[in-house]
């Protein structure tokens, strides 16, 4: 059995509780939607490369590979992308700080769910989400 979260604690016990083999993994709805108002952000700063924003000229692929890798299990790597990425992002304008803040949230949500996020790649087929598009690797 399978037991399918968005991380709530209560949840994550459940698999305990309940008859072996039982396993816990986040549906990739709840991960997507924390990296989707990024990749927006990163979008737009990508359009305007003016201002403050012309150092950041690979956020938008950076922002992908992280998906990507989320999408096909490497987590360990896609927290160190993610890592990597907010140290580079500078506060000051509005778009980038609320970049950098959306990182963090994803961040703390990616390693307090390690465990539970797996190779969705391996789990679709009919009736799963479809992948994260341009699958940017390192």
């Amino acid at each position: 059995m399978t037991v399918i979260s968005d991380g709530a604690e209560i949840l994550k016990r459940l698999p305990r509780a309940m008859p072996k083999p039982t396993t816990h993994i986040i549906d990739w709805f709840h991960i997507a939607m924390k990296i989707q108002p990024m990749q927006q952000i990163a979008d737009h700063i990508v359009r305007s490369r003016s201002g403050p924003f012309e150092a950041l000229p690979t956020i938008d692929r950076d922002i992908r590979a992280v998906k990507w890798r989320l999408w096909h299990g490497p987590v360990g790597l896609a927290i160190r992308d993610l890592e990597q990425l907010l140290a580079r992002l500078k506060e000051g304008a509005f778009s980038i700080a609320r970049l950098h803040g959306l990182g963090e949230q994803l961040l703390t949500y990616v390693r307090s769910n390690r465990g539970a996020i797996v190779n969705y790649g391996k789990r679709s087929g009919p009736g799963f989400a479809s992948p994260p598009l341009s699958p940017s690797r390192r």
